[in-house]
């Protein structure tokens, strides 16, 4: 990127180093260079007419540039002082060009970018050079200035100021501003203001307060209480007898199968077996009597003709 492109002032400054990887040093060899005595007759400023930014090259090359008309004269015989400082990081998204490619590759639109130089903001009426010159030698300070002046990309102006006037401007301004502070936070005054006696005040005093007297209180005679031979001759009330709950009957059902649990049993007689025996006996002879009378009157079946055998002509 060009330096234009850095010139107009957009968006917050981007300062913080402590958070920035990569930033440049500046480019600007000395700051300040040449005697700085107090027997200078006049001081010459380059100040800026418009609010921009000035890189850090450029303001290099303008510091060499007139300390090339000023360095005959001899470092004790000048003062020069490069006033701003580049202290704005400038950021740019590189494109690569690749081998064999016909175009730049722009990657990402409106990208971050990466850390490639410095800057100064300047406001409009902000200085960036000053010289310190002798009376003799101002026709040699307003050249430095002039080579000085081309070399920045904003427009600019030459102030020339004596060592009287310079003077006679510091203390005023000094006083203005003492004057404002003071305007600012005035000196407390206090003001007693006299004090009042406090007026008298009359207490009333208090209206008389009628007591009526309290009415007479009947107390009754407490009742006569009985001797002690009339409290023994008195009978005491007999308590009636409490009759006893009854016992519930039982009923008579459990008692008689307690008694009949009680008994024991009869065993039964034994039949004589002699009896027993005579009348199985007398029912076999019965039932052998009973199957005789049977098959004596049962007609007899008659035999069934066997089935005479075929022959074997007839069979097929």
């Amino acid at each position: 990127m060009k330096g234009r492109n850095y010139r107009e002032v957009k968006g917050m400054p981007y300062v913080r180093r402590e958070y920035i990887a990569g930033a440049p040093q500046p480019r600007v060899a000395r700051f300040s260079q040449g005697g700085l005595v107090e027997n200078y007759g006049y001081l010459l400023t380059l100040k800026s007419k418009d609010r921009a930014q000035i890189r850090h090259n450029a303001l290099e090359s303008a510091r060499v540039a007139a300390n090339k008309i000023l360095e005959p004269l001899g470092e004790p015989n000048y003062h020069l002082r490069v006033v701003s400082y580049p202290h704005v990081v400038l950021r740019e998204n590189k494109m690569v060009a690749t081998a064999g490619a016909d175009r730049l590759s722009e990657g990402m639109r409106r990208a971050f970018g990466k850390p490639v130089g410095l800057a100064a903001r300047v406001e409009n009426g902000s200085t960036i050079l000053e010289v310190r010159v002798r009376d003799t030698d101002l026709p040699k300070g307003r050249a430095a200035l002039e080579a000085a002046r081309i070399k920045l990309p904003v427009r600019t102006i030459i102030g020339t100021a004596s060592r009287e006037e310079e003077k006679k401007a510091a203390p005023t301004v000094k006083i203005e501003v003492e004057e404002k502070v003071k305007a600012a936070k005035p000196e407390p005054t206090v003001t007693e203001a006299p004090v009042a006696a406090p007026a008298p005040v009359e207490v009333a005093a208090p209206a008389p307060v009628a007591v009526a007297a309290p009415a007479p209180v009947e107390v009754a005679a407490p009742a006569e209480l009985p001797s002690a031979a009339e409290q023994l001759t008195v009978e005491a009330p007999v308590a009636a007898p409490t009759e006893a709950p009854k016992a519930k009957a039982k009923p008579r059902a459990r008692a008689v199968k307690k008694a009949a649990a009680a008994k024991p049993k009869a065993k039964p007689k034994a039949k004589p077996k002699a009896k027993a025996q005579e009348a199985s006996s007398a029912i076999k002879v019965e039932g052998k009597a009973a199957e005789d009378e049977k098959s004596a009157t049962a007609p007899k079946s008659r035999a069934k003709p066997k089935a005479k055998a075929r022959k074997p002509s007839d069979q097929k």
